[in-house]
């Protein structure tokens, strides 16, 4: 998981959209480093 961490402390993406095979821990890891958002099934992103 430090691995993890240190990648998106070092690209600092806008939003991360865990699904729902990560778990609570992981999740509340992840809101430390990035901006943890909700998704779910009919979720629509676009990237440019």
């Amino acid at each position: 998981m430090q691995g993890i961490l240190d990648y998106f402390s070092d690209v600092q993406p806008a939003a991360l959209h865990p699904c729902h095979c990560t778990g609570l821990a992981a999740k509340v890891a992840l809101s430390k480093v990035a901006d943890v958002r909700e998704t779910g099934v009919g979720l629509h992103l676009e990237y440019e």
